[in-house]
C-alpha cells in the first residue's frame, strides 16, 4: 500500500499500524466463527432465541473491540 508521507512519518506509523493488525486478527477470528455459529443456529430446525440474543450481545461486544482498535491513536497524533 502506498501513503503519501515522509520517511520518517512512515517509521513512526510503522510500528502503529503492526500492533493494530496485532490486536485486530482475533477479533477478525472471533467474527468468523460467530458468524458461522449464526448460520448454524438460524438454519436449525428449532430456532432458539436465548442462543439468538447470546450470539447478539457477542457481536455488540465484539464490534466495541473493532472500534476501540480503530480509535486508538498514536502518542504524537493530534487531539479532537
Amino acid at each position: 500500500m502506498e501513503i503519501d508521507a515522509t520517511d520518517e512519518q512512515k517509521q513512526r506509523l510503522e510500528p502503529i499500524v503492526k500492533q493494530a493488525v496485532k490486536d485486530l486478527l482475533p477479533v477478525r477470528e472471533k467474527a468468523r466463527a460467530a458468524r458461522k455459529q449464526a448460520v448454524e443456529l438460524l438454519a436449525a430446525d428449532r430456532i432458539d432465541r436465548g442462543a439468538i440474543e447470546a450470539l447478539r450481545a457477542d457481536q455488540i461486544q465484539l464490534a466495541e473491540q473493532r472500534r476501540s482498535v480503530s480509535r486508538r491513536r498514536s502518542p504524537t497524533s493530534p487531539r479532537r
